[in-house]
């Protein structure tokens, strides 16, 4: 085989392979992206008023101590006004064993803790 034939097969290949590769990498960035609904958040440990409604799109109640009900209070009070809810609690701060502990819903809550890098819980 001459030399002119190889370097036609290595260029063949080549633009082969790079037509490829970046006919693969056009496809990928024609995917719809997934939308992302929760693009704003932010915390609180009231309720919703409209004095302080920041119209975020989750708001994430935390502080589930207090008298009985005023958590689901809270919770009710921003879902009324069309927030999504997430629930955020700081066990460094105390109070919270019966909702990490399993007493507070029937289910223990050992995987929602912050864990260190070698997956151990903190």
């Amino acid at each position: 085989m001459s030399k002119i034939n190889q370097y036609k097969k290595i260029i063949a290949g080549s633009t082969a392979f790079v037509m490829l590769f970046f006919g693969a990498a056009s496809f990928a960035q024609n995917k719809p992206a997934i939308p992302n609904t929760e693009k704003t958040t932010f915390q609180t440990g009231g309720t919703w008023k409209p004095t302080t409604d920041l119209r975020a799109d989750v708001a994430i109640v935390y502080g589930d101590g207090g008298k009985p009900g005023q958590f689901e209070q809270r919770v009710k009070s921003f879902r009324d006004h069309g927030y999504q809810l997430a629930f955020m609690t700081g066990m460094a701060w105390g109070g919270y064993q019966d909702y990490f502990m399993g007493k507070w819903d029937g289910k223990q809550h050992f995987d929602e803790g912050q864990k260190m890098m070698n997956g151990d819980t903190v």
